[in-house]
């Protein structure tokens, strides 16, 4: 293949392969459910009567599903069939938003929102970015997760406008509506479980077990295959440089648009439902545009951290920036805005680069998915605290507490940009997989 097919979006087969990502993407919805909470902020303050720090807390819980998701999600991953498990996330969810609608207590939201972090990061997170990855080259990473990004975006669009029309222009109840959410959940599933295949499935399980085979002849068969994978994959100093990139892109990312449409309700005086709609359209639209610019920058540069740290340098100004600004109603609110869209640029053209790293590491298939499940667990583990702090800051400070948030986000972006220099140094060096599992790769075991 040329460098310039390898460098365009529309290279040979490229189309195919989008609709494939943007048909697997339509099972986010799984995702998007659970930030319900976040996106109709204030209107679910309401419903529920919730204050900051218990909203806060909804998110917090996920970390339950994250921690425990993501170590046994990414181990099943590697075991079974990755497709069967986006199907299975799709139908528990839509068991999670039926029971959502009946909520009466704040113990039921807790519930429904630790069984719904465990559909989205034990069956579906690590299963959804295999499978993206396997439908792909080497080469076309950058493009497919860029896309990947774009098509998340559409679907967040299609998803949230439609909730939002649900409970305003037709007038249905916020519970009602979480029903509709739940019917379309089960029909994603059977969609995704009858009509989307990719040849590298079939594949991908006969390389697993012939390198089960060939490790077996070389090793005690008594020792543990699943614990030693996890043995393995911890001792890899990629597992943890990953992991501080995605802590700290979780951690802005969520500040930045979870805390946008309560800021423009409170403190720029925009209804809710306003304030809404201007967070969605532009989170979506500039991640639409925005995403697959990034990924073709890493593709053509070949390694992700050349584009990730001086858009991520940029990040963190713009967000002392935002902390600095005028919080009053008029001009501190296209300030505000203006500011929100330069730091939306940044942070979505590298977004997407996170799930690249692993092939700028040269990370075997056969651990992609373990090692995954023990990035995200550590990475996403930012939402443990991040919304409890944030809530914490608004409760105790009122409209000033956005400022406190803002010098926050730029926190977590300089935590992101250490994990990247030291993952840049370790594939320098030729060390970002560990000793144990480059032996693998050296004696031809896995590739």
């Amino acid at each position: 293949m040329s460098t310039s097919t390898q460098s365009s979006l529309l290279g040979k087969g490229m189309v195919k392969k989008y609709w494939l990502v943007l048909f697997l993407t339509f099972n986010n919805v799984v995702f998007l459910i659970s930030q319900l909470s976040q996106v109709f902020y204030t209107q679910f303050q309401e419903i529920y009567n919730l204050n900051n720090v218990q909203q806060g807390m909804l998110s917090t819980v996920g970390v339950i599903g994250t921690y425990a998701g993501s170590f046994i999600g990414g181990y099943l991953a590697d075991k079974f069939n990755p497709k069967s498990l986006n199907v299975w996330a799709c139908y528990l969810s839509a068991a999670m938003a039926l029971i959502e609608s009946f909520a009466n207590s704040y113990i039921v939201l807790i519930f429904v929102y630790i069984m719904l972090s465990i559909s989205s990061m034990c069956l579906l997170n690590t299963a959804y970015m295999k499978c993206i990855r396997l439908i792909g080259t080497p080469d076309e990473q950058g493009k497919l997760f860029g896309f990947e990004e774009v098509s998340f975006a559409v679907v967040s669009l299609i998803f949230n406008y439609g909730f939002m029309g649900l409970i305003t222009a037709s007038g249905m109840s916020f519970q009602a509506s979480l029903r509709v959410v739940a019917a379309a959940c089960v029909v994603i599933g059977l969609a995704i479980q009858f009509f989307w295949n990719i040849p590298a499935l079939e594949n991908y399980k006969a390389e697993k077990k012939a390198a089960k085979a060939a490790r077996t002849e070389k090793k005690d068969a008594k020792k543990s295959v699943g614990l030693d994978a996890y043995i393995k994959c911890f001792k890899a100093p990629v597992v943890w440089e990953n992991a501080l990139i995605f802590h700290g892109f979780g951690g802005a990312l969520g500040y930045l648009w979870v805390y946008m449409q309560p800021n423009l309700a409170t403190t720029f005086l925009l209804s809710a439902t306003a304030a809404s709609a201007i967070m969605l359209l532009m989170k979506n639209s500039i991640r639409i545009v925005i995403s697959p610019i990034g990924g073709v920058l890493r593709d053509k540069a070949g390694d992700s951290t050349k584009v990730i740290i001086p858009l991520g340098l940029a990040f963190c100004v713009i967000s002392v920036v935002m902390a600095l600004l005028p919080q009053t109603p008029g001009l501190g609110l296209w300030l505000y805005i203006i500011m929100v869209f330069l730091a939306a640029v940044c942070i979505f053209a590298i977004n997407g680069l996170q799930y690249t790293i692993v092939e700028d590491a040269k990370v075997p298939n056969a651990y992609n998915g373990t090692m995954w499940g023990i990035i995200v667990a550590f990475g996403w583990s930012s939402g443990a605290y991040s919304y409890i702090v944030a809530g914490g800051l608004l409760d105790h400070f009122g409209t000033p507490g956005y400022r406190y948030i803002w010098l926050l986000m730029a926190a977590f972006m300089l935590l992101a940009l250490t994990g990247t220099f030291l993952l840049r140094h370790s594939m320098k060096h030729g060390t970002c997989l560990g000793k144990d599992i480059q032996a693998e790769v050296d004696a031809g075991l896995i590739s």
